[in-house]
């Protein structure tokens, strides 16, 4: 299944069933009218892992972006965790559930699957390496804190670092993103 969310494409090969839950039916026009509630961009089933996935591309927005970094972000994803498996456990106890949801719920309640939730950041490729790593850095210890309460993996990836966490998915940019021509990234296995 391919995903597109901001400038990058998502591509996720079998056995991933991949729904782009932010902008699902069942999100949209289920519970976001009545709860004014959050949701992360989509959510994926494979075989070992269950995965939230929120996407953040501040390529060119950097300062407009910083007050973000050191809490309010982590916060936001934090909510939209929240709700997103609020959700889908609503969804599914009041019989208004479909496919993958029920699944998803029954591998939620279950210790065994391997729960994963990423917060995919692209930052200016100007800005040193390092400070990119320490943003990161400082985000997945946050994310590990607002989400304690969910016992999952957390963490923060970009191009560079993703295809080590999450498998089975290929992410390249957009044509036209922060400047690039839409150049693959690297496969993850």
């Amino acid at each position: 299944m391919t995903v597109d969310e901001q400038n990058l494409r998502f591509e996720f090969s079998a056995p991933w069933r991949v729904e782009k839950y932010d902008e699902s039916c069942q999100h949209t026009e289920r519970l976001q009218p009545y709860l004014d509630s959050e949701a992360v961009d989509f959510v994926g089933i494979h075989p070992n892992v269950v995965l939230f996935m929120e996407v953040k591309d501040f390529r060119g927005y950097r300062m407009e972006n910083r007050e973000k970094f050191g809490g309010p972000l982590a916060t936001t994803i934090a909510r939209k965790m929240r709700d997103t498996v609020a959700g889908i456990m609503g969804l599914v106890r009041t019989g208004t559930h479909e496919q993958p949801w029920r699944d998803l719920a029954r591998r939620l309640a279950l210790r065994e699957p391997y729960i994963l939730a990423v917060l995919f950041l692209e930052q200016d490729q100007t800005c040193a390496i390092d400070r990119r790593k320490a943003l990161m850095s400082v985000e997945i210890k946050l994310l590990k804190q607002r989400m304690k309460w969910f016992g999952v993996k957390v963490t923060v990836v970009d191009l560079d670092t993703y295809d080590r966490v999450v498998p089975n998915l290929r992410v390249s940019n957009l044509k036209g993103a922060a400047g690039h021509g839409g150049a693959a990234a690297r496969r993850g296995s």
